[in-house]
């Protein structure tokens, strides 16, 4: 690993314009930042603040910065109105509806970035190659939880439905009511599919008074290896390029930035798809080779221990207070019938009153409002 992965971002420098690392504080952009480290010791990282500690990665990345001792780096914090200006960057150049928040991030990113750079170096791909996600920590008592009734399943999901709701990053109630998504499920096709999902499918499909089509193709992902080779494969053909890569190159484009992801080159791909499961994920850790390797080239121990955080801001919290003026939107909308409007009102007034946090369905009805409201005859045309 350390020798293609050095070569990978040693090739990911060539450059002959400014270019930099990054840095979220995570540990694939540190990494990435500590092998350019050793190949330039004048590499530069660029980070984000966030106002809210549940949220902010900064203080990870500063810690990065100090134990790797990068000179030049920069961090940009977001507040509210950067957001709302981002937000409205993002809904009037995209040509299709994308529901992940991330791209308004990496929109921010990319925009703070443009006057220092041409180039920048990401760290996308460490968690679809190694690992990195919730549901692969879920994956040993898949076969429990697939073998119970459904009748005990359903007991369950009303169980975790009982835990109060919170508006904090990757609250329990919210990583259980995902794990418990999956089930039940007639195959792993469509549990994986469920994982990768928004936690209010169901309720999106009860919205949307459209069929949405099924992909029966996607089968051939769940066929073959382990049962982590076939999750992993299904975010590597699926969540990475329709949405990680996705949003970070358009956000980036849009600022005619050109982002590079060292993890990402083939001969890394290649390396990770053959390991086996226990270099992933071992003695509880998701990302296993990765955190030892960064043992090794001297991260400091938080970083090496800490979970998955997403590269997202509080949108829950947000769309009751920033946001709030593009979720009174909605009502009113959907005349067309496209959306029941009833259900609308119904769960933003749950998600204001703090009963249950709907901010993903909530956010890309969003997303599919300024989508509709800049090609106002595309579906008619559809």
């Amino acid at each position: 690993f350390d020798a293609l992965f050095s070569t990978s971002c040693r090739q990911a420098m060539r450059s002959d314009v400014a270019y930099g690392v990054f840095l979220s504080g995570g540990i694939d952009s540190s990494l990435v930042l500590a092998a350019c480290k050793a190949a330039n010791p004048d590499v530069r990282s660029f980070s984000i603040g966030m106002a809210e500690a549940d949220f902010d990665e900064s203080a990870k990345a500063a810690a990065v910065n100090r134990a790797l001792n990068i000179a030049d780096s920069h961090t940009f914090t977001m507040d509210q109105d950067a957001i709302v200006a981002c937000l409205n960057g993002v809904m009037a150049a995209t040509d299709e509806p994308h529901g992940d928040p991330g791209f308004i991030n990496a929109y921010f990113l990319s925009q703070s970035c443009r006057p220092y750079l041409t180039v920048g170096l990401a760290g996308d791909g460490g968690d679809e190659l190694f690992a990195g996600y919730a549901p692969f920590s879920g994956l040993g008592v898949t076969p429990i939880l697939s073998s119970l009734p459904d009748p005990v399943i359903a007991t369950l999901k009303a169980a975790v439905r009982l835990m109060p709701a919170s508006d904090r990053y990757l609250g329990l109630r919210f990583k259980a009511m995902a794990m418990m998504r999956g089930f039940p499920a007639r195959d792993e096709e469509e549990r994986f599919a469920a994982w990768l999902a928004s936690d209010e499918s169901a309720i999106l499909d009860q919205l949307m008074n459209v069929a949405i089509p099924e992909y029966p193709e996607l089968s051939a992902l769940t066929r073959g290896g382990t049962r982590m080779q076939r999750l992993l494969g299904f975010y590597q053909r699926i969540f990475l390029p329709e949405f990680v890569c996705m949003h970070t190159d358009r956000a980036a484009m849009r600022f005619s930035l050109e982002v590079r992801s060292p993890l990402l080159s083939r001969p890394l791909i290649e390396f990770a798809n053959r390991l086996p499961d226990r270099m992933k994920r071992r003695d509880g850790q998701n990302k296993w080779l990765l955190r030892r390797y960064a043992e090794q080239v001297g991260l400091p121990a938080d970083i090496v221990r800490q979970g998955k955080q997403g590269f997202t801001f509080p949108v829950a919290r947000w769309l009751k207070t920033a946001l709030k003026p593009r979720l009174d939107a909605l009502d009113g909308h959907w005349a067309d019938g496209l959306i029941d409007r009833d259900m609308i009102k119904r769960l933003t007034a749950e998600h204001l009153d703090g009963r249950e946090n709907h901010y993903r369905v909530l956010y890309h009805l969003i997303a599919l409002k300024a989508w509709r409201d800049r090609y106002p005859s595309i579906l008619t045309e559809i």
